[in-house]
């Protein structure tokens, strides 16, 4: 008897579940893992443009701090090995020209990580070492040495003149400006002793 036709519709039990109209649980979770994807990349990328530059100015710091610790060293073993006049001047100007700007570099080193000695003792170049006692042992000590030392200054300026570009700080630009003039000096001295 179905008087006006208001029975329930049962069909449903014998159809299966009803067909969900909203995305599934699974669809949901990878969405919103996503989005939070996309949130973490955001905020990555926003950190890195407001406080990135320290991490870069750390490494440079850290990285010209042991070049010139690198150069100090180098220049020592030729004030002590080297035999001509021209070499051990080139010595003696360039380990004097660093050892007056060592605490200035070392201080802007130390601004963005405290540098311990074993630290900066981390850029010694065993090529160097080679090269040196092997032109020791052959006599050769001077002919080696001038050329390896003023592409050492060479790479020096390099990195800091990068340095210069790279940082906003004044009291950074004007060491590294001072080092970089007192090293072209030295190269200058070199090149016109070598004519």
């Amino acid at each position: 008897m179905q008087p006006n036709g208001n029975q329930p519709d049962y069909s449903f039990l014998s159809n299966g579940p009803a067909q969900q109209t909203g995305p599934s649980k699974k669809k949901r979770i990878m969405i919103v893992a996503g989005g939070g994807t996309i949130l973490l990349l955001i905020a990555i990328i926003v950190s890195s443009l407001l406080f990135g530059g320290s991490g870069d100015s750390t490494q440079t710091s850290l990285k010209l701090a042991q070049l010139h610790t690198e150069l100090l060293r180098v220049s020592e073993l030729g004030k002590d090995s080297a035999r001509g006049q021209a070499a051990k001047n080139l010595a003696t100007t360039t380990n004097l020209t660093l050892l007056s700007t060592s605490d200035s570099i070392i201080a802007l080193a130390n601004k963005d990580q405290k540098v311990a000695s074993k630290l900066l003792s981390a850029g010694v170049d065993a090529e160097t070492d080679k090269a040196l006692n092997e032109a020791e042992q052959r006599s050769q000590f001077d002919d080696v040495f001038i050329p390896l030392l003023v592409e050492e200054i060479k790479e020096y300026r390099l990195e800091l003149s990068k340095a210069f570009e790279s940082t906003s700080s004044k009291t950074a630009k004007q060491t590294y400006t001072e080092v970089y003039e007192s090293l072209n000096k030295i190269i200058s001295a070199s090149e016109l002793a070598n004519q």
